[in-house]
């Protein structure tokens, strides 16, 4: 071999390691950055959020104010206007969940999307939602997607279909403003407007 053969050969050997160098570099940069974001979020576990919702279906449009408490396992979600009927209260916890509606009697059963189909038409897996509000994938087998500044924009989980169209600084944690949800016919849009936290962030 000659020598300048045997030179282009080190300088090849060279280009290759520093590729890998900055690919393995960009990857473990983009890893911390995710895990850093899951981190953040995932010690939020008491919050107050205010925002809007919006439904839709292969037959109808609906939208209403949304008033979400959470204390750790048990929360409440008000529904302000849904349906045109006034308010929708969802009020659950590991053992039980509550529909009430108003002029109507409460509703209880002990899985809140098979009651909610049973009384709506269409369900949303509440304790999935749980951990997609904040940015978080569910404990189930995932597909998803990260932007450049580690934030999840797509998720794919348990047949639905989670889009990040926006991201909001709340007391100094990244967090979703703007999410949708979809799975079949049936589309959830979900505007935050404010996060309040009862524990520490």
């Amino acid at each position: 071999m000659s020598v300048l053969a045997s030179r282009k050969q080190q300088l090849n050997g060279l280009f290759i390691a520093a590729a890998l160098s900055l690919l393995l570099s960009a990857c473990a940069t983009q890893t911390s950055i995710v895990d850093s974001q899951d981190s953040a979020a995932a010690e939020i576990k008491q919050w107050h959020i205010r925002g809007k919702i919006g439904i839709r279906t292969a037959t109808e449009s609906l939208s209403a104010m949304l008033n979400w408490q959470q204390l750790s396992g048990a929360y409440t979600i008000r529904l302000s206007g849904a349906l045109g009927s006034g308010s929708l209260q969802i009020i659950g916890n590991d053992n039980r969940v509550t529909v009430r509606q108003a002029g109507q009697a409460d509703q209880y059963a002990s899985d809140a999307e098979q009651l909610l189909q049973q009384l709506l038409g269409w369900s949303v897996p509440i304790e999935h939602i749980y951990y997609w509000i904040r940015g978080l994938p569910a404990e189930v087998p995932i597909d998803r997607q990260t932007s450049a500044d580690g934030h999840l924009s797509v998720l794919e989980q348990d047949g639905w279909r989670v889009e990040y169209l926006r991201y909001q600084q709340f007391a100094n944690v990244a967090l979703p403003s703007k999410l949708q949800l979809q799975h079949e016919d049936l589309k959830v849009t979900l505007i935050i407007k404010d996060w309040q936290f009862s524990n520490p962030v």
